[in-house]
């Protein structure tokens, strides 16, 4: 991860994977509010498996939010809030090798998330998900 937040996942034959966790050992768990987002680029020819783990927010109100985006400035994906409550869906499938995340939090201190993150060789089998 790079100092914007970027993610590049390397060129493999065979699948890279990570994970993306609020609050980690580089937050401000300080701060009251955050807004930060983290953009993931998959090699030429795959793309971005998400799976989401783990959603604890503050506020009930949708104020408090985790956002996946098809590409850093595109599509929304999807949208979760604390009144999903356990029901999201786990796995979330890119269409390019680009997706973003975004987490907005007015209360950084009392929500967390955690995603997994994996890139898979494109297919149209992955492209109908």
């Amino acid at each position: 991860m790079d100092e914007n937040n970027n993610i590049m996942l390397p060129t493999l034959d065979s699948v890279h994977e990570g994970s993306l966790t609020f609050p980690n050992q580089s937050s401000d768990v300080n701060s009251s509010a955050v807004d930060c987002t983290w953009r993931m680029k998959a090699a030429q020819g795959y793309v971005v498996r998400l799976s989401l783990d783990s959603l604890n927010l503050s506020m009930a109100d949708c104020h408090d939010f985790v956002e996946i985006y098809d590409d850093p400035f595109g599509t929304k994906l999807e949208k979760f809030c604390a009144e999903h409550g356990d029901q999201f869906p786990r796995t979330i499938l890119s269409t390019g090798p680009y997706m973003a995340v975004r987490f907005k939090s007015a209360n950084a201190q009392k929500s967390s998330f955690s995603v997994r993150y994996l890139q898979e060789k494109q297919s149209k089998h992955n492209l109908m998900v």
